[in-house]
């Protein structure tokens, strides 16, 4: 269970250069800029969905199977099925993701439930800390089982393991909404619409959808 609080979402990146990203900075900096956000006490699973965790939901008419993208080969394929049980569950779809989350009694968290589990309160940059870990392996590991990829609330795999699906569809704006007096969008697209926020300045945004594995 995570503790209902403020914390802050979005970052700061560590080199920032404008020049190169002018058509899409939402994108290339989409955390940005960093602001405070309020969340109400929620629960959250220790670790990654397991492999085998997702086969019963498969097994049980649920979910369906998965498929790897075109060149991205499937990290328990040749492993004894014991063994890659215990893997994060890869290869899956947004969609999928979903139905094993109904599945298993939950719902999948939102990007800031997500965020708030990993860093914490103290804006933390990566879960465990600020600062890189080299023992931290950068493959795939049994669900849990890097006990270094550790967060301040106790939740591992946040920053190692398996990438995460969250609810949340991309939005581009959603990093200057706190600070803008109506929604920054209108009728004639983001581009052609202008809200000026509490201290005077105008402001537009605007960016393009990425999608995450799971």
């Amino acid at each position: 269970q995570i503790p209902g609080g403020v914390f802050v979402i979005g970052s700061v990146p560590e080199h920032f250069n404008a020049s190169p990203s002018r058509e899409l900075p939402a994108v290339r900096w989409s955390g940005n800029p960093p602001r405070h956000a309020a969340l109400p006490s929620f629960w959250i699973d220790l670790h990654e969905v397991t492999r085998a965790a997702y086969a019963a939901c498969v097994a049980a008419g649920a979910c369906t199977s998965t498929v790897c993208p075109q060149g991205q080969v499937d990290p328990g394929s040749a492993l004894e099925t014991q063994v890659a049980g215990a893997l994060p569950q890869t290869c899956v779809t947004h969609a999928q993701a979903a139905d094993y989350c109904k599945f298993a009694g939950a719902r999948l968290p939102s990007e800031a439930e997500w965020e708030y589990a990993a860093r914490g309160p103290d804006a933390r940059i990566y879960p465990w800390g600020n600062q890189i870990k080299d023992d931290i392996p950068q493959a795939i590991y049994p669900a849990g089982h890097v006990r270094e990829d550790m967060s301040y609330f106790g939740i591992r795999g946040m920053g190692s393991g398996a990438m995460e699906w969250v609810a949340d569809v991309y939005d581009p704006d959603a990093g200057l909404r706190p600070f803008l007096q109506g929604d920054p969008t209108g009728a004639a697209g983001p581009a052609g619409s202008e809200f000026r926020a509490a201290d005077g300045p105008l402001a537009v945004a605007r960016g393009v959808f990425e999608q995450q594995a799971f």
